[in-house]
């Protein structure tokens, strides 16, 4: 089982679902976990099913309302092995500074709002300052979304990070605002699809190196995937 995690205060829940939608369609079963504060996958889809924790999703499931690592990975063990786990955390009471070291890729998504940027870093203040041993710099890849021309510096996250043994990868993915994106993003939201067709051509470039990056396959194989989720058209809960 590939495991893959994101930080950060921020809403990426259009992006890591279609991302589960690409990595579904090459036949891998996909799990996405909702473990943020604000519930943005929880929100941002139309898998509200009272108490159910596990729900169907074009594709791929969602998972929400676990409160710690531990108890999601007992949840695991229980049910048919999932080839991909993908978690969105701004819980800083979900995991320790030590379970980092259980990810295979650890990501952390941000906008230039200030109430993100704060919010990110307390979070990561309050991880890295948890009890846990770890072996070394720990390794983030930064994910920078709806990115605009402003007066905020590009490495402000890495220079209040700098105390932490941080190893920040060399190359980091920034995503310009676009409206068609964020057009799609609030059509999909209300109409129960994940339809990848109408994405401005960052976003599409975006979602096949990330879908490359955390699933390890060949890049060839993860755009025929691509290609076959834009014909793809299930909606939630089917």
């Amino acid at each position: 089982m590939n495991t893959t995690i994101f930080f950060g205060s921020c809403d990426i829940s259009d992006l890591l679902q279609y991302t589960c939608k690409i990595l579904s369609t090459t036949g891998k079963r996909v799990l996405l976990v909702d473990n943020t504060l604000e519930q943005y996958i929880y929100y941002g889809s139309q898998i509200h099913h009272g108490e159910l924790k596990l729900s169907e999703n074009d594709g791929f499931e969602i998972a929400h309302g676990f409160h710690k690592l531990s108890d999601l990975e007992v949840f695991l063990t229980k049910i048919e092995k999932y080839d991909q786990v993908i978690i969105h955390c701004t819980d800083p009471n979900f995991l320790s500074k030590s379970d980092l070291q259980k990810f295979n890729k650890k990501y952390v998504a941000v906008n230039n709002e200030r109430i993100v940027l704060e919010k990110t870093v307390e979070f990561l203040n309050e991880l890295f300052s948890s009890k846990g041993i770890g072996d070394g710099p720990i390794q983030l890849t930064k994910l920078v979304v709806n990115q605009v021309p402003c007066n905020i510096a590009e490495d402000y996250l890495e220079s209040v990070l700098g105390k932490y043994p941080i190893a920040w990868s060399d190359e980091s993915y920034e995503m310009l605002f676009d409206e068609i994106d964020f057009v799609s993003k609030i059509n999909n939201q209300h109409s129960g699809q994940n339809n990848i067709n109408r994405l401005s051509r960052l976003f599409k470039k975006t979602l096949i190196k990330l879908s490359e990056e955390i699933s390890g396959l060949e890049k060839k194989e993860i755009k025929s995937a691509f290609k076959q989720a834009k014909r793809r058209k299930i909606v939630w809960g089917k």
